[in-house]
């Protein structure tokens, strides 16, 4: 694992065409980066051991795919698969969110499921195309700490900055 920390609490991916904000000192996996994984976590555990962390993946997408529609209809599909796959599943909200700058149609998802331990885990993710790609941002953590996850997770979701990729 190639991990990096994040300078200044900004991370910047100039093969994907984005930065955005994290707190400083959280630790960034960039190994993944050529497969269109981008890890961010915690660097200390979080409620019953838990390391929140922040997901971002990048595939290339044709440009009929772009829009807004196709984004939430796809991730409406995908909610099957995720309760099938993450035990005791619960959608909170899946809806259109413009997200980023430049604003960029998009979806917001927030779930809720058990994870390692049974403990209760927020799911809270932004999915938006532009430029012939598509990225999500997922950020996890505990529910126990709802009241920090919900607002960090939203402030890196509107950090976030589109511009061409290199």
């Amino acid at each position: 694992m190639n991990e990096l920390h994040a300078d200044v609490g900004t991370v910047t991916v100039p093969s994907w065409g984005l930065n955005f904000s994290v707190p400083a000192g959280w630790n960034v996996d960039d190994s993944g980066i050529d497969a269109g994984v981008l890890i961010v976590s915690t660097p200390d555990p979080w409620t019953a051991g838990f390391q929140p962390n922040l997901v971002l993946t990048m595939a290339a997408i044709t440009a009929d795919q772009d829009a807004a529609d196709t984004v939430l209809r796809e991730q409406q599909s995908l909610d099957a698969v995720l309760d099938e796959s993450l035990a005791d599943y619960r959608l909170v909200h899946l809806g259109p969110e413009p997200w980023g700058t430049p604003e960029r149609d998009g979806v917001h998802r927030m779930a809720v499921y058990t994870g390692e331990n049974g403990l209760p885990v927020m799911m809270s993710q932004w999915v938006a195309r532009s430029d012939n790609r598509e990225i999500s941002m997922t950020f996890t953590y505990p529910v126990a700490d709802f009241s920090w996850g919900i607002d960090g997770g939203r402030a890196m979701a509107e950090s976030f900055v589109w511009s061409e990729a290199e």
